[in-house]
């Protein structure tokens, strides 16, 4: 069902042009901002918020020299970044040939260095709350990759106020994100 709903937000944005698909990705591409800065607010007042924090910014400096995190770190980059090249490109193909595209070079990267900086902010934020609600060490949680966030933001979305309407939002935000990309 959502998959045939999907198929039909593409239609009608390839049906209505590219004028109007560039208003429609300007709206859908501001809501994980906007749904990332709602839950780090909330997450800012939680008990146990800053031990997540301390745990996101302060390194470990014996697990510093692993491969695996590096590779980890090395492929996450690669990822987010040649979606925002596409971007780049597909754009700017689109644009006058006179207008400057520039700009777009360094905004696109940059937004996506600030979404993901704001989205490990709110995992290790709730994941720290959890983790004192739970009496549970954050250092010896085995989580990690896309299971840490799939686990994190339902239970985050659950404490919100309304979660039925915030879970709603979170997931159309990844229909249209889907979409967008």
């Amino acid at each position: 069902l959502l998959y045939i709903f999907s198929i039909f937000i593409c239609y009608l944005i390839v049906k209505n042009g590219v004028k109007q698909s560039g208003k429609i990705v300007v709206v859908t591409s501001l809501l994980p901002y906007i749904f990332f800065l709602v839950l780090a607010i909330r997450g800012s007042f939680l008990d146990g918020a800053l031990n997540g924090i301390k745990y996101l910014l302060i390194p470990d400096f014996s697990k510093l020299f692993a491969v695996e995190i590096w590779i980890d770190a090395i492929v996450q980059v690669f990822y987010q970044m040649s979606v925002a090249i596409a971007g780049i490109i597909n754009f700017s193909s689109l644009k006058p040939k006179k207008e400057k595209h520039l700009m777009g070079v360094y905004i696109i990267p940059l937004s996506i260095a600030v979404c993901g900086m704001l989205c490990a902010l709110n995992i290790f934020m709730y994941l720290g709350h959890f983790c004192l609600e739970q009496n549970v060490d954050i250092r010896t949680l085995t989580l990690s990759g896309p299971s840490l966030s799939f686990n994190i933001f339902p239970k985050a979305l659950a404490i919100l106020p309304w979660p039925n309407l915030w879970v709603f939002i979170f997931f159309l935000a990844m229909v249209f994100l889907g979409i967008d990309s």
